[in-house]
Parts: C-alpha cells; sequence; structure tokens
C-alpha cells in the first residue's frame, strides 16, 4: 500500500503536500478516497474546506447525515463518464461562466450529495450518493454507499442498521472554540493579530513619510516664479519676487508629528502575542542563541516548544490510518491478485491480507519524535547501556539510524556472527586464569602438609604404644611419665608445623 500510494495513486503526495500547506491556516482539510472507474485506479484527492459542505455543528464526518461536495468537470470529463456508465446521459448545455461569456470547454458544477434516502419506502433511509448538475438540477448519478456486509438484520430478516461507506477523510488542524465541524487554525487565532499589525506598519510609515516630506500652506500673496513651482532637487535655489520676511510669513508649514513610539512598542508587542500564540519559538526556527547555552537547555527549550505540535501530529496520524483503510477496502474490492504478487515478489500472497480481521494498517512514522536532535539524544542514552544485557546490535543499529547513516546492514556484522572478542578482556581473563590456578596449587600444597604431618602423628602414637606395651611392670611410673612428656612435646611440635 506504500508503494500504491508513492506510485500509483495519481498526486497523492503533491494532495499531500499541499493539504500540509493549507491546513494550519485554513485549519481543515479534507481527502475523499474512492475507486474511479474511468482510470481504473484508486484516487485520493485533496477537497478543501470551501467544496465541502455538512451542517456546521456536526461532530465528526461518520455522524453527518448529509455531505455535499461541489466539484467541477469539463465537458470532455463528462463523457468519459457517460461512455464509462457513472453518469446518466443528458442534456446539460453549456455550462454558465461569471462572465456570462460563450465558452464550450468551460467546466461544468455538480454537486456530490452523500445522503440517507430511503428509495426502497421500506420505513427506513439506505445510505446514498446522489450526484446533480448545478445549473440544471438534473440528477446524473445514483449509487449506493454500503457493502453487502454492512447490512445488519434481525431473525425476521429485517434491516435493523447498515454501516455507510465513507469517502471523506477529515484533517484538522485544532478543534475550534465553539466546536464546529470545521476546526480552527491559525488564520482564525492570528488574523485580528495579523490586521493589527499592518495598521500599525502603515500608521507608522505614513507619519514618517509625512514627517520626512514637508508639506504646508502658501499664502496668497507668496510668488515663487516660473508657474510656481515648489519641488527642489539637492543644491538648487529659486528665485521668488517676495522679501525674505514676508516670504516667510506667507508659507505655514503642515504641523506633523515623528512616528509614535508608542506605536512601535505595540507594533513589537503584537509581533511577540503572535510568536507566543503560533508556538514559534527562536530556537525552533533555527535562530541561534547565547553562546553559554547549555545542550540541555536547548533540548528542553525544544521539548517545550514541540508539546503544541506533538497533538497536531498525533491528529494528522489518525486521519492518515483513516485514508489507509478507506485504500485497504477497495484494494479488497478491486485490486488484482496478479498485481498484489507482482508488487510483493511473492506468489503465495493472498487477497485476504485486505481483509480488517487479518490486517491492521497504520501509520509507520513515530509522532513523538519530532526532530532529529531527539532521535540522536534517545539513540545516545541507549549507547551508554551497552553491555549491561540488551540487544547491543539493535542499539548500534538506531544510533546509526538517527544518524541517518545509508547501508546500515552492510556497516553492521550478521546477527549470529559473534562480534570480535575484546583484546583487554582476554588479557584480563587469562591473568584471571593463571591466578586460579596459582591458588590451586597452593592448596593442593597444604592439603598434602597436612597429610604428612597427620601421618607423623600417627607413627608417633603406634610408636609410643609400642614401646609402652614392651615396658615391664616392675619399670617404674617415672619412665612411663618420661615416655608420656615426651609423646606431648613431640604432638605439640608437628601441630605447631601444620
Amino acid at each position: 500500500m506504500s508503494y500504491q500510494m508513492l506510485e500509483e495513486v495519481e498526486d497523492w503526495e503533491n494532495s499531500l503536500d499541499e493539504l500540509l500547506v493549507m491546513l494550519p491556516v485554513t485549519g481543515c482539510c479534507f481527502k475523499k478516497t474512492y475507486y474511479d472507474s474511468t482510470s481504473r485506479q484508486v484516487k485520493s484527492p485533496l477537497v478543501t474546506a470551501d467544496n465541502l459542505v455538512v451542517h456546521y455543528n456536526t461532530k465528526n464526518v461518520e455522524s453527518a447525515s448529509r455531505i455535499t461536495h461541489v466539484f467541477e468537470l469539463t465537458p470532455n470529463e463528462i463523457v468519459e463518464r457517460v461512455r464509462a456508465g457513472t453518469f446518466l446521459d443528458k442534456e446539460l448545455g453549456e455550462a454558465i461562466t461569471e462572465d456570462s461569456g460563450s465558452d464550450e470547454d468551460a467546466p461544468h458544477t455538480f454537486l456530490e450529495q452523500h445522503r440517507w434516502w430511503d428509495l426502497d419506502e421500506d420505513g427506513y433511509k439506505e445510505p446514498y450518493i446522489i450526484t446533480v448538475h448545478h445549473d440544471t438540477s438534473q440528477v446524473v448519478r445514483i449509487t449506493a454507499r454500503y457493502d453487502a456486509d454492512g447490512i445488519v438484520t434481525n431473525e425476521k430478516g429485517e434491516i435493523v442498521k447498515i454501516d455507510p461507506v465513507q469517502y471523506f477523510t477529515r484533517f484538522i488542524f485544532m478543534p475550534a472554540f465553539d466546536g464546529n465541524f470545521y476546526g480552527m487554525g491559525y488564520g482564525a487565532l492570528l488574523g485580528d493579530l495579523n490586521a493589527t499589525i499592518n495598521t500599525t506598519i502603515n500608521q507608522l510609515l505614513d507619519a514618517g513619510t509625512l514627517s520626512n516630506r514637508q508639506c504646508g500652506f502658501l499664502g496668497k500673496g507668496i510668488n515663487l516664479g516660473r508657474g510656481d513651482e515648489s519641488s527642489f532637487r539637492p543644491g538648487e535655489w529659486k528665485h521668488v519676487v517676495n522679501t525674505g520676511d514676508d516670504l516667510r510669513k506667507g508659507i505655514v508649514p503642515l504641523p506633523v508629528r515623528e512616528p509614535s513610539g508608542v506605536l512601535f512598542n505595540l507594533l513589537g508587542l503584537m509581533m511577540d502575542a503572535s510568536k507566543e500564540l503560533s508556538s514559534v519559538s527562536d530556537v525552533l526556527t533555527g535562530e541561534q542563541r547565547g553562546a553559554n547555552e547549555s545542550p540541555t537547555t536547548i533540548l528542553a527549550l525544544i521539548e517545550q516548544g514541540l508539546k503544541v505540535f506533538s497533538s497536531i501530529y498525533k491528529r494528522l496520524h489518525r486521519s492518515l490510518k483513516a485514508e489507509y483503510r478507506k485504500v485497504r477496502r477497495l484494494d479488497r474490492l478491486y485490486l488484482a491478485l496478479e498485481t498484489y504478487q507482482s508488487v510483493l515478489d511473492d506468489p503465495d500472497a493472498k487477497m485476504s491480507d485486505f481483509y480488517e480481521k487479518d490486517m491492521d494498517v497504520e501509520p509507520v512514522s513515530d509522532e513523538t519524535e519530532l526532530t532529529n536532535v531527539q532521535k540522536m539524544v534517545k539513540a545516545q542514552a541507549l549507547v551508554e547501556m551497552m553491555g549491561s544485557g540488551l540487544n547491543d546490535r539493535e542499539i548500534q543499529k538506531r544510533y546509526l539510524q538517527s544518524l541517518d547513516i545509508p547501508d546500515i546492514d552492510k556497516i553492521l556484522p550478521p546477527e549470529n556472527v559473534e562480534p570480535p572478542p575484546d583484546p583487554e578482556l582476554e588479557l584480563k581473563k587469562q591473568e584471571l586464569e593463571i591466578e586460579g590456578q596459582k591458588v590451586m596449587l597452593d592448596q593442593q600444597r597444604v592439603q598434602q602438609e597436612q597429610e604428612l604431618n597427620a601421618a607423623k602423628i600417627e607413627k608417633i602414637k603406634s610408636d609410643t604404644e609400642r614401646s609402652y606395651s614392651n615396658v615391664r611392670k616392675t619399670e617404674s611410673e617415672s619412665v612411663k611419665d618420661a615416655h608420656m612428656e615426651k609423646l606431648d612435646s613431640l604432638t605439640r611440635v608437628v601441630q605447631m608445623q601444620s
């Protein structure tokens, strides 16, 4: 569908560009999405607010009981629709122009009304589209505005509800204060301020002009000579008949004040108020701030200045989503399977992708990331978290994307290939392994010494017992005590060595 909108739908990108330029001023624009049987293509042209008529207090397109689209068709385009079976063949004559002149190629005005009408007189109004020629009031087309799956019936087979097919998508800049359908743009918010600024500038210019180019009154007795010429060139002197004193008394300058400082201050106040009302700060227009401003302060100012625009972008995303849903329905009805498979280069692609239950259509851009600076700050924060258990490859990819680096996949290693080991980490790993081996050797040496000492103790005990058993009963108690004392001293020596 992205390929379809950008490449196949005629002037879709240009009309969206034009819409985005008009929307901040007018506050509301529309896109009409439909299938053109003449060209056999999906179309979604721009419709301005003054060419789409609804009730002023209508809340949204879906709840409007009548929507009238005013458009023009040339005689040749009318013939195309008649031969395609879209229009009835009616005698419309020549179009009535404002200058009342005769022009056989002048476009005709038509009114296409999307409304509810009880055509079958069953007591329930069905959604229809009725197209009428404006000048002759002749109906040239009536077509249903619903699908078969949009009809809801009860157990008796009676129609309970019909869901109409919506052709128009509303793009709104901001909701109006009085809740009207057409919303509000900067044209309404800044119109009075702009008029005040223009008036103030004109008054300052007029006062400056009068102050710089002096004028006044000449008495009847003043004779300047040569046709009473009063204009001067730089460095020019003129001869007059009157004397200097009479000339001074006969010329009265018009009392003119210099441009008012109060008006100049008012002009600055109005311009500052316009900037604040439109949420346009100096940092958002690219104007350089003080040299001592920290990057954090600049980012905070950008984020604060974009708060209002974030809600506007969200409204645009909702409208784009609604427009794409309309295109999805038309693709489900009219798109050829071969064309769909050819675009995807997938012979197994099926038209079931375009059913609502099998596919979600949403704009893929992020309306919260409005500047490259914000993207880079977020990506830099992720880079600082590398090595903490997150997906480092994905972090690197997002950081390169924030820098707008082309061919990122050629720069990053494949996902299944492990990155080369860090030399410093490998060296530390080897040092830890060597230290571990030393500790193991020390533990083995201590264990061997303990086993050797234990063997010595056992040997001494066995020798002592054997010697004691060989002592005759006739030996004195002193000899026995000497042997026991020797045994205790040897045991202490062995324990001290271990």
